[in-house]
């Protein structure tokens, strides 16, 4: 069953979608990273880099420590499906 939070984004319900694990390193982004997503109303605050590619997709929600990071984008950098940059945008709150 889809859900809508508070800023109209769609979320699911962890039963009807199961859960997976997604590894790699997260961080927050650079001043120039943010600039160019304020410019696209898409905020981001942190980024995450994997190794290989995921099927993550924006509108996807992420939570780690009590927080829910929603995916604004991503991107393949090498174009080789080596490694992906995850943009995300940190909330406060459990799923």
């Amino acid at each position: 069953m889809a859900l809508t939070d508070m800023m109209g984004r769609t979320t699911y319900s962890l039963k009807e979608t199961g859960s997976a694990e997604v590894f790699g390193s997260i961080s927050k982004v650079k001043q120039v990273e943010s600039d160019r997503f304020r410019q696209t109303e898409h905020p981001v605050s942190h980024t995450l880099v994997v190794e290989g590619t995921t099927k993550l997709k924006p509108g996807d929600v992420l939570a780690r420590n009590g927080y829910r990071y929603y995916v604004q984008a991503k991107e393949d950098p090498s174009t080789l499906g080596m490694f992906e940059v995850i943009y995300l945008n940190r909330q406060d709150g459990n799923i």
